[in-house]
């Protein structure tokens, strides 16, 4: 006979990753029409010109559609729907579940502190010059370059390092029902 469990998850350890969705109440399928950029799981998006497209953010006045949420079923890889080099993500053209209404996993900036069920977040559109880089991320600041979001996105737990050890996770909820 094994060994019995004696221990369950030790500090350190990760406890979800980006685009993890713990509660789906509205979810809408999306195309990632940007020209040539991957869209990572646990970023934001806003729609694109017809309502089955979806882009990041590129202005102050983007309208939040929703989060990209992590789907199991796609191929990683070269000939796959989803990157998992350099520019991770899903590839321009292919199809992703964006999560409109409930709670999920997104990537926050390196910087960004939360204080669970109190901190509204604001929506990156684009990078600040310095370490915050990656558009389409959520933050709990308005440093100049983010959407104000704080109506429909709430941090509902800490922060955490996903499993690869650098990107920074939080849990929140989600409701773009709610205008900004």
């Amino acid at each position: 006979m094994g060994t019995a469990q004696t221990t369950i998850l030790a500090a350190g350890q990760p406890v979800g990753f980006a685009g993890l969705v713990t509660l789906e109440l509205m979810a809408k399928a999306a195309a990632n029409k940007e020209v040539t950029l991957n869209i990572q799981a646990g970023l934001g998006v806003k729609p694109g010109s017809k309502v089955s497209e979806a882009l990041l953010p590129t202005a102050s006045s983007s309208v939040l559609f929703g989060i990209v949420a992590q789907v199991q079923a796609f191929a990683p890889g070269t000939f796959g729907e989803v990157d998992q080099g350099a520019q991770p993500g899903y590839i321009p053209n292919t199809s992703m579940t964006v999560l409109q209404t409930g709670r999920i996993f997104v990537i926050v900036d390196a910087d960004a502190a939360v204080t669970p069920n109190v901190t509204r977040l604001y929506w990156r559109f684009e990078t600040d010059g310095a370490s915050n880089t990656l558009v389409g991320t959520f933050r709990n600041t308005d440093d100049g370059h983010v959407v104000d979001t704080r109506k429909q996105i709430i941090a509902v737990g800490p922060i955490f390092t996903a499993a690869d050890g650098t990107t920074k996770i939080c849990e929140v909820r989600i409701d773009t029902t709610i205008l900004a």
